[in-house]
């Protein structure tokens, strides 16, 4: 750790963003000394690359105290973890993911971070064609936030049955072309 020595009883110390909960230990000339009891390190989140993705994605998160880790959630879904070090860990976006901050947890604590913005993926719809008043079911990840629909750029009716599906009338003034969905953040 960097520190500074403030008088013969006093230091301070940065602590390094690679620290683990454990004994403070300080060295000198004439020996070391151990603290009596651990000091504990609070998980923090640096950063995460990407800010965002769709289900699936793998996104790396850095920061202090993470080793520790026992659950991360994408803002309050469930998320797969592995550690790369002390530092960096990295997750996967989980299929019923919205759009929200990171969080990670661990014995000593919670920290989380920043808004990582879940795109939404179609994945299929059923059925293929039909005319106006059909209603199409849309599956897919990311469609908790979900704002629009469209077939081929005509606004749709819809309903969000889940993060996973929709259920939309094609439009009047639908023509052939892809079906698509907006959220807040795209």
């Amino acid at each position: 750790a960097a520190f500074t020595l403030d008088s013969s009883t006093q230091i301070t110390a940065t602590v390094p963003f690679t620290a683990a909960t454990g004994l403070l230990r300080v060295n000198t000339p004439a020996g070391s000394a151990l603290s009596a009891s651990n000091f504990v390190v609070l998980p923090a989140i640096n950063a995460f690359t990407p800010g965002s993705g769709g289900f699936g994605a793998e996104v790396t998160i850095t920061g202090s105290g993470v080793t520790g880790v026992t659950n991360v959630q994408f803002n309050s879904a469930k998320a797969a973890f592995t550690f790369d070090s002390s530092t960096q860990m990295r997750a996967t976006v989980p299929n019923d993911a919205v759009t929200g901050p990171i969080r990670v947890d661990t014995p000593a604590g919670t920290a989380s971070a920043g808004t990582f913005i879940v795109s939404p993926i179609i994945t299929s719809f059923s059925p293929l064609g039909g005319s106006p008043g059909l209603t199409v079911t849309i599956t897919g990840t990311g469609f908790g936030n979900v704002t629009n629909v469209h077939f081929n750029g005509a606004g749709a009716v819809f309903q969000v049955d889940s993060v996973n599906q929709i259920s939309a009338i094609v439009p009047v003034t639908a023509t052939t072309g892809p079906i698509g969905v907006t959220t807040p953040e795209i």
